[in-house]
């Protein structure tokens, strides 16, 4: 058992100690030297063992200034002198105890888990821990205070041991421990994302076969049976076929890799099955344009491994009587018939060298409306209600009218539209003398209309009321 002399004189030197390093750790500071702050640690360490000087123990995580570190140094120094200058401190002065650890034990880990050690001594003290660059290992070199507590990945194929040296500091005595970690690899293998149509082989890459790691074993579940694959199973994967697909959506599984290698390190990867709906091409809208328009055929799907042919029942709208690939825009011929003309399409989609069905649609070129009827000068008197029906070259035109104001009109500018004729009465400035009254007026059917045409009104004071 410690007598009090002895406790005095530790507390004496530890004290003479103490004020000693938090000197040095000053003078440190004000040169640069960022290691006062490790001097400052220790100094604080040591000032728990003395029970008497609790009262001047500063407690700070770096962020100090020079007067409370000079405060503190000066009261030390006031308690130092007072213990060594009033006894002898020759005999029974108590050695510093060396620092060791108490359960330093080898790790082992997989790559990609977290390495924690929290290390143990014989004596309450101070702890650092610092890693160097590791060949193999991707981590940068670290370094910490206190445990131990990393993520470590293994780039290779082979297991590979990680040395961490840790620094106990107490009462001025300094132990370096190495602890060793080895980190296993994890296995690697190919993923594969497979597209393709009912009735085609589905071939996802062998997990054995693309393995990094040999003797690994591999589990997997599936979460979407309907791609014609079961929930789960163990090893590679046979080829199958790939079910039926009317829903017109792409039905698409996942498949959850599970590889384990003899260490019992475990990776996780993804395949993905993707089936496609039958046709590969379904509906497609007809297409209708004007003559002299350009028409444009939406392109056909983009899919792997598969490929498209058309045909064209009636190539005098002006395409091809057949074609692989997209259809390429062109310019719609005039259309004099005054009918329609409509070309029946056809696409095939071949995947995988099966043919499937072809999908039809129809093109229609709109012929271009002309005004047939006759477009003479119609004589009226002011007051007079003008009745014009306008025909057309094409069955079933409506039409389209503008008439501008002029000055001799005492009606404003109108206009009408898909209307069959024209009904309006007009009046004049009976000042004005004789009017002319001009119309606009063009056939239109489907969207295409011809081109404007005038029809003038003369108008004249007959008498009539104005």
């Amino acid at each position: 058992m410690i007598t009090q002399i002895q406790k005095d004189i530790l507390v004496a030197n530890s004290a003479c100690c103490f004020a000693n390093k938090m000197l040095q750790a000053l003078q440190m500071k004000k040169i640069g030297d960022i290691s006062w702050k490790k001097l400052w640690y220790e100094a604080f360490y040591i000032s728990s063992l003395i029970e008497g000087l609790r009262d001047y123990t500063i407690i700070d995580n770096g962020c100090l200034s020079d007067t409370i570190v000079c405060d503190a140094i000066n009261r030390l120094e006031i308690a130092c002198n007072a213990c060594c200058g009033g006894r002898s401190i020759t005999s029974s002065v108590v050695p510093n105890t060396l620092p060791y650890l108490t359960n330093n034990v080898n790790g082992i880990i997989c790559s990609g888990q977290i390495y924690s050690f929290a290390p143990e001594s014989n004596v309450i003290c101070y702890k650092t821990w610092s890693r160097a660059v590791v060949v193999g290992i991707s981590n940068p070199a670290a370094s910490g205070i206190g445990d131990i507590s990393e993520t470590l990945i293994n780039t290779t194929t082979s297991p590979i041991v990680v040395t961490y040296i840790i620094s106990l500091y107490y009462n001025g005595a300094i132990t370096l421990v190495n602890n060793y970690v080895t980190v296993y690899p994890v296995d690697v293998i190919t993923q594969t994302t497979w597209i393709g149509f009912p009735g085609g082989t589905i071939h996802l890459a062998s997990f054995t076969g693309s393995s990094t790691i040999p003797n690994c074993t591999f589990s997997w579940t599936n979460d979407n049976t309907d791609i014609g694959l079961g929930a789960s199973g163990t090893g590679d994967i046979d080829d199958w076929e790939a079910p039926e697909n009317l829903t017109g959506e792409n039905i698409v599984g996942t498949i959850t890799i599970i590889a384990t290698t003899p260490n019992g390190c475990t990776s996780t990867f993804t395949d993905t099955v993707s089936i496609y709906p039958l046709p590969p091409i379904q509906k497609i809208d007809s297409i209708e344009s004007c003559s002299g328009v350009t028409v444009n055929v939406p392109p056909f799907p983009v899919i792997p491994e598969t490929t498209y042919a058309w045909t064209n029942t009636n190539v005098a709208i002006g395409l091809a009587a057949s074609g692989t690939g997209d259809i390429a825009s062109w310019v719609a011929p005039i259309n004099t018939s005054g009918v329609d003309i409509v070309g029946l399409i056809g696409v095939t989609a071949t995947v995988n060298g099966f043919t499937y069905w072809p999908v039809t649609y129809n093109i229609t070129i709109h012929p271009i409306p002309d005004i047939t009827s006759d477009l003479s000068d119609i004589n009226l008197y002011c007051g007079d209600t003008l009745v014009y029906t306008p025909t057309s070259d094409v069955a079933g035109c409506l039409f389209e009218w503008s008439r501008a104001a002029t000055a001799c009109c005492l009606n404003d500018a109108a206009s009408g539209g898909t209307f069959t004729n024209i009904v309006e009465t007009l009046y004049c400035d009976k000042f004005a003398g004789m009017c002319a009254v001009v119309y606009l007026i063009r056939a239109c059917k489907d969207g295409c209309c011809g081109e404007w045409h005038e029809l003038t009104i003369i108008l004249t004071d007959g008498g009539q009321p104005q």
